[in-house]
């Protein structure tokens, strides 16, 4: 993060410059979710997290939306690792091979924070690596 992508929470108006990561996989895989901090050797990690939404695989620009693209809560830890789970939406009208994708928001509490890019790392529930990702990317994931 630097002040140009850490746009912090959700209710700062620069909350959309946060990286942002696609997460693709089958309808209903449940995946762990890794953020992985690195600090400047200095300072601690800031409180930090992960938003999990469901848009249709749309990136957001401008103002973030709704709460019902939201899927559960974040709370921010300032750990150097944290992590949360989240399973792809399932589609009663779609065939059982369909894929979902959701759109995953690192981001610290606060605007305008400095750290090293912030990582993430998506386990199946056995803690098996499935994907690494840099911010911006597209990550999928097998179930």
């Amino acid at each position: 993060w630097d002040k140009r992508n850490s746009g912090g929470g959700v209710t700062i108006p620069s909350f959309s410059t946060n990286p942002q990561f696609l997460l693709k996989a089958p309808s209903g895989t449940e995946v762990v979710i890794v953020l992985e901090q690195f600090p400047a050797s200095s300072s601690k990690p800031h409180p930090a997290g992960v938003y999990v939404l469901e848009t249709e695989g749309c990136r957001i620009e401008g103002e973030a939306p709704g709460k019902k693209y939201f899927q559960g809560n974040l709370t921010f830890t300032n750990a150097k690792i944290s992590c949360r789970t989240c399973t792809l939406p399932s589609c009663s009208s779609c065939s059982s091979a369909s894929t979902s994708q959701l759109l995953l928001v690192a981001c610290t509490m606060k605007p305008r924070l400095e750290a090293s890019v912030p990582a993430l790392v998506l386990q199946d529930q056995q803690g098996v690596i499935v994907k690494k990702a840099a911010p911006n990317g597209r990550l999928t994931a097998k179930s």
